[in-house]
């Protein structure tokens, strides 16, 4: 049992490390032959995929705490200093270090009597105990499910630490052959550790050392495989370039077909103007006889490609379900603006708008279509007096916005379908978004100001009156029903 720390060694330098890493763990005060003696002695019995952990741990608890503490209690507590007992693989050595000994024989006797009921699946080795009963007190459990050892010593030095190797084998049967022996170089390094003499340790580790081929382990280890990762790496490198080239092509097989679209749509459009030139005669154009016969429609200008005109509507396309909602909910925008008309009355006037629809909602808008530019909204436009009795609408004419018939109205213009283009010119008129709460809010204010901009609202027997004056309408038509 010699007492010289051991601080390097052949086993634990960079190619030992390398090769060795599945049997790696702590030091003593700087002495690493406890790892040097496990690799020397375990390495060729330990399978490559399994691994032991060498952790060493300590605790230094009073009597008084062994005494106030539930048994097994005191024995977690005690475990809990190392971190590995109980886990798989794992070689843990704890020992105790209160400078009063008979403190640390108490924690001792505890681990003794509650370990194996503390840890179900370790059993005490008792030859180890036996083997070290006159040299210094020793208790060893072993987990062979787990291939787990729990060692624990009262007082620790280098001289124990070195002693306590010389049972390494036996403490772990499932990599230990009783049959098999061991070889006369592992006889010599394990006598050496109940010797005096560190050099001579030393000298069977070195021994032990050289029967390892290190190079050629670590070139098996490190160019295992080699090629075939080469490969792989290929194969991925080769499939990722494929999957690349098929969506190139997918892509431009795509496109080409988009491009083909578009030439047989201009070779249409190009065949059909052709004849238009040819027939050379405007005045029956579609855009032309629309203007004619929709007396909704006013011209402005016509300039080249380019058509001004204003239009007129009844408000007719809204959700009725938010409208509804919005009427019978006081605290709604439809009431928020303040008004000479009262709450009541205003309800019914908007449930005669909005869900009865005995009274509409007339309301202007002006725009611009050109042939190969689209739509634009005029807003804030100056209405003549032919507009008496509409109010610009609040989402067109305010906010310059037409929503998404802006690009309804674009797609059909690209398709030279310019009368369902003004179509959908005047059915953006005729729309009012209850979900806008900008927009509505306009709309209430204008609306409710109940002054000659507010004359908007047609009553069945075709006269345009202001708020105030379809409320009485309302009223007296109320009045007649009774």
């Amino acid at each position: 049992m010699f007492k010289t720390e051991i601080s390097s060694s052949p086993l634990m330098n960079e190619p030992a490390n390398t090769l060795m890493n599945n049997i790696r763990g702590d030091r003593f005060m700087g002495d690493c032959s406890f790892l040097v003696t496990m690799r020397a002695l375990l390495y060729k019995r330990v399978p490559k995929d399994e691994s032991i952990i060498f952790k060493i741990s300590r605790s230094d608890y009073t009597a008084s705490d062994v005494e106030n503490t539930r048994k097994r209690d005191m024995v977690k507590n005690i475990c809990n200093h190392n971190g590995q007992i109980g886990n798989k693989g794992t070689f843990a050595l704890h020992y105790f270090s209160n400078m009063n000994n008979a403190y640390n024989t108490a924690c001792f006797k505890v681990i003794e009597e509650e370990f194996e009921n503390t840890y179900p699946g370790y059993k005490k080795l008792e030859l180890i105990t036996v083997f070290y009963k006159k040299a210094f007190p020793v208790v060893c459990f072993i987990n062979e499910e787990i291939k787990s050892v729990a060692l624990f010593v009262e007082q620790m030095d280098y001289r124990r630490f070195h002693y306590l190797q010389c049972a390494i084998l036996p403490m772990v049967p499932w990599y230990f052959d009783k049959a098999a022996g061991i070889a006369p170089e592992e006889k010599a390094l394990v006598e050496s550790l109940a010797g005096n003499s560190p050099d001579v340790y030393k000298d069977c580790v070195a021994k032990i050392y050289e029967t390892f081929d290190f190079r050629s382990e670590l070139i098996r280890q490190q160019l295992g495989g080699f090629e075939l990762r080469f490969i792989k790496d290929a194969l991925e490198a080769s499939e990722v370039q494929y999957r690349d080239i098929t969506n190139r092509i997918n892509d431009f097989n795509r496109r080409l077909d988009e491009e083909l679209s578009k030439m047989t749509d201009l070779n249409f459009r190009i065949t059909g103007m052709r004849q238009k030139l040819e027939e050379g005669k405007d005045d029956d154009s579609e855009i032309m006889e629309y203007f004619l016969r929709n007396r909704n429609l006013n011209l402005n200008s016509v300039s080249g490609s380019r058509i001004e005109f204003t239009a007129k509507a009844k408000l007719e396309y809204f959700d009725p379900e938010m409208a509804e909602n919005a009427i019978n909910n006081r605290n709604s925008l439809l009431y928020s603006r303040g008004s000479r008309i009262p709450y009541e009355d205003r309800k019914m006037l908007y449930e005669a708008i909005f869900i009865d629809g005995t009274i509409s909602v007339n309301v202007c808008a002006a725009f611009q279509l050109s042939i190969g530019g689209g739509v634009n909204t005029r807003g804030h436009h100056s209405f003549g007096e032919e507009f008496a009795g509409y109010m610009p609408h609040p989402h067109i004419d305010e906010y310059n916005c037409m929503g998404d018939y802006v690009r309804i109205v674009n797609e059909l213009m690209q398709r030279h379908d310019y009368i369902m283009a003004l179509e959908q010119c005047i059915a953006s008129a005729r729309s009012l978004n209850f979900a806008d709460s900008t927009v509505l809010s306009h709309f209430i204010r204008t609306l409710m100001d109940d002054n000659d901009r507010s004359r908007c609202l047609g009553l069945p027997d075709g006269r345009i009156v202001k708020p105030s004056d379809a409320v009485k309408w309302l009223k007296e038509k109320k009045a007649e029903s009774k």
